[in-house]
């Protein structure tokens, strides 16, 4: 790896960071925020709820715009780094502004711009991993992106909670929004889209184009189903019509809907149900959460790409294992694939039996969530604490190790012209049916039932369901 790509993908990690860092400093910093405004907990929540509202309903849309400017434009690295800027700057001024503003609904607003603005952030930047980086070689690079998630959680929850109790709740968010802007500065000092390798980008329909120049069009003629625009519906219908796609994301978002349970219910289940002081709860768990997100981000990634290598040298057939084919059609008599619907691109060249093999990764997705069940039920059944945090780390382990393969599948199986969108689908899913629904969920049915123990089974059970989506796969040929 060339030190300037390098550089461009450690600051997408520093960006990360501060993502999910800016995420939950609201959260770390509620009791100031309510007090400073003189509100109920319902309109101190609605903070948080605007922000997601915001991230979640943008995605797809700026996936979209970002997909159409690719195809008709035939726009490469440098073009998607420019969006990604522009997001980026958005993101920082709106956080900063979020800090210095004394008014409620404004504060909502600099939340919601915020939003906007890391949507664009989360749905480009792997992209642009993708784009500079061939399938085979994503897996490690996509996995580091991804330790930032754990990392970054409880920089903003320490952190976070630090500043705002030592100084004000402002204080967090104005740094968010300085580093950010920093970032961004960075960014536009080594150049957009002048961070790739001098070697051919992981799509076949690429090989003409050298990362280290992106946006050069190849004068191959096959490339032309790139450069034909996909309407919305039939961007849909392609993505809904690829399986592994499809059960990556649902499996996702089973995970996505069991880690945000435990982050918006476990501190409290542990003070009301095991009788823990605030400031163990909250400190114990933190730290669990942050070490074990990084163990088994890192663990997931390496046995991902282990089980990669096992399964590339493995002869596959059709009655063994999952090979997504390429999603472009390949001309009569060059291979098999099935065609796209009429008028929607042409074909493209691709070797014999080339495909993007994604075995090894469903594999580990699987068995991190499916093991994670028995010492999730120990974390929540048992009532030593000397029982139930070993165990709860144990489990956020095995839990975490869906991280890095999960969304390496999603970059590999979806198709050059309709990534962007697809990545922004499944951001959308994952927060419809994970993070969006499960705090009310899981606090109705402990006013239902009176305890938390049967509430808390909730989000541990999603991660079986979880590993099955990701189990689906194994043992079937995938064709589109």
């Amino acid at each position: 790896m060339r030190p300037r790509l390098a550089l461009f993908i450690l600051l997408l990690f520093g960006l990360n960071l501060l993502c999910y860092a800016d995420r939950f400093i609201i959260g770390a910093v509620m009791p100031q925020v309510m007090a400073d405004f003189e509100l109920s907990h319902a309109r101190g929540g609605f903070i948080i709820t605007v922000f997601m509202i915001a991230y979640t309903a943008s995605a797809p849309i700026l996936g979209w715009i970002v997909d159409k400017r690719r195809t008709e434009r035939r726009e490469g690295v440098r073009g998607r780094t420019r969006i990604l800027m522009v997001g980026v700057l958005a993101w920082g001024v709106f956080t900063f502004a979020a800090a210095v503003v004394g008014d409620h609904t404004l504060l909502l607003l600099g939340r919601m711009g915020s939003g906007v603005g890391q949507a664009v952030f989360a749905i480009v930047a792997p992209i642009l991993i993708a784009d500079c980086f061939r399938p085979e070689k994503r897996g490690p690079v996509v996995t580091f992106f991804y330790v930032a998630i754990s990392l970054g959680s409880a920089i903003g929850y320490a952190g976070g909670g630090h500043l705002g109790t030592r100084f004000g709740w402002q204080y967090p968010l104005m740094a968010i929004g300085i580093g950010v802007l920093t970032f961004r500065l960075l960014l536009e000092l080594i150049g957009p889209g002048r961070a790739g390798e001098p070697e051919p980008c992981g799509e076949p329909n690429l090989q003409k184009t050298n990362c280290a120049t992106p946006g050069r069009e190849s004068a191959d003629p096959s490339d032309s189903a790139e450069k034909r625009s996909f309407g919305i519906a039939a961007t849909l219908r392609a993505l809904a019509g690829n399986r592994p796609f499809v059960l990556a994301t649902f499996g996702m978002a089973a995970a996505d809907f069991g880690l945000g349970g435990l982050a918006a219910w476990m501190p409290t289940f542990y003070q009301s149900t095991r009788r823990l002081s605030p400031e163990k709860a909250t400190l114990w768990f933190g730290a669990c959460t942050a070490v074990a997100g990084i163990v088994g981000t890192v663990l997931g990634g390496w046995l991902g790409e282990y089980f990669q290598k096992r399964g590339r040298r493995a002869p596959s057939s059709p009655q063994s294992g999952l090979r997504v084919p390429h999603p472009n059609p390949l001309p009569e008599g060059e291979g098999t694939a099935s065609p796209l619907p009429k008028g929607e691109g042409t074909a493209y060249p691709l070797p014999e039996g080339q495909g993007t093999d994604c075995r090894g990764y469903f594999l580990v997705c699987a068995l991190g969530l499916l093991c994670s069940l028995p010492p999730g039920l120990v974390a929540i059944l048992a009532e030593n604490e000397h029982v139930f945090f070993p165990a709860l780390f144990v489990a956020e382990v095995a839990v975490f190790m869906f991280m890095g393969p999960s969304n390496t599948i999603v970059l590999n199986v979806l198709a050059p012209s309709v990534r962007t969108t697809g990545f922004a689908i499944n951001i959308l899913v994952m927060h419809l049916l994970g993070t969006v629904p499960v705090a009310f969920l899981v606090g109705w049915l402990w006013d239902m039932t009176g305890s938390g123990v049967v509430a808390m089974l909730l989000p541990v059970l999603s991660f079986g369901v979880g590993g099955l989506f990701f189990l689906l796969p194994q043992g079937h040929r995938d064709t589109e």
